[in-house]
């Protein structure tokens, strides 16, 4: 199940007594774990009824004996294990396993088990029988939408409202959708801070105040400085590159980026003289839609050979670059 699953369940009323809660984004893991520690424990009984340990070093027994000990005044506990070594598969198997599978084969009734975890071991004993007998929460990156429905509920719980139009060029401009972005929520909600701070009194945050607080990540000056080169802006294309190293990008990377703005240029516009539409040129290019519809543009002021070209000098680049270390 996603983390929509689970909210609607905990709305219900319905929380299993074993969790398995993983995935690359970590706020969002935290976030659920918060909903079941608000659903199920009373801050009143808080101390003795919630118990959140750190798992790297944890012995089987410990976590068994934690799960065993009665709620005290409710009818449930809570129990939260962090990044227990054994789900992952880092270090040596605790041969004392056998000891938790069995409890997760048949756990107290009265106590919720969470585990929290950045990655799985699939092949683990562990990982198997919380797969088969407790209930598995991936927390995957957010989609478009459900990362702008979050953004907007995060803005409005500031007291603030967002144009449609401000949202996506925020979303666009902090680069969280982009095929190889390793952003994650913590660094949405950095951003959306910023520009919350950056607004003061003002409630209504429009296009110019997003265009005007948001740092422009690699892709998009990439982006910008080859729309400048398409138009002939050759100075204008050089002064985006001169800030890229001065704000201290490496060259690497800013060459690495290039070729993949020259490749993604050359497909989109390949794939629309084939007559396929945007939508099957994202489907088929991994990209995202507005991602497809800048390139398709942007490919306008490019013929095939300049992209041929211009993506076979970065190949060569990167190459000498990378020889030469």
């Amino acid at each position: 199940m996603n983390y929509k699953d689970l909210m609607a369940d905990l709305k219900k009323g319905r929380i299993e007594p074993v969790y398995l809660i993983y995935g690359p984004e970590h706020l969002l893991a935290t976030m659920m774990k918060d909903h079941i520690k608000k659903t199920l424990v009373e801050p009143a009984y808080e101390q003795f009824n919630y118990t959140y340990v750190d798992g790297r070093d944890l012995e089987v027994s410990e976590i068994v004996n934690y799960c065993e000990t009665l709620p005290f005044m409710e009818e449930k506990k809570l129990v939260v294990i962090a990044g227990y070594s054994e789900l992952s598969g880092k270090g040596a198997s605790d041969p004392q396993i056998a000891q938790l599978t069995d409890y997760i084969q048949s756990p107290n009734p009265t106590t919720c088990l969470v585990f929290l975890s950045d990655t799985v071991d699939k092949k683990k004993k562990l990982t198997k029988q919380l797969i088969k007998c407790g209930q598995v929460v991936v927390c995957d990156k957010l989609d478009p939408r459900d990362l702008a429905k979050w953004i907007q509920k995060t803005v409005k719980l500031a007291g603030k409202t967002m144009a449609p139009r401000a949202l996506e060029i925020f979303i666009e401009s902090i680069g969280y959708l982009g095929k190889d972005s390793k952003m994650d929520l913590y660094d949405v909600e950095n951003e959306v801070e910023k520009l919350i701070a950056f607004c003061g009194v003002q409630v209504n945050i429009d296009e110019s105040m997003v265009e005007r607080i948001t740092a422009k990540n690699v892709e998009n000056n990439i982006f910008e400085m080859l729309d400048h080169l398409g138009r002939g802006s050759v100075d204008a294309g050089l002064t985006i590159l001169n800030r890229l190293l001065t704000d201290g990008e490496s060259p690497p990377k800013i060459l690495q980026m290039m070729v993949r703005q020259l490749r993604i240029l050359y497909q989109c516009k390949w794939l629309r003289a084939q007559g396929h539409s945007a939508g099957s040129i994202a489907k088929e290019a991994g990209l995202r839609s507005f991602q497809v519809n800048k390139a398709l543009n942007q490919g306008k002021r490019f013929d095939y050979e300049r992209l041929a070209c211009g993506y076979q000098a970065c190949r060569e680049a990167e190459v000498k670059m990378k020889s030469s270390r």
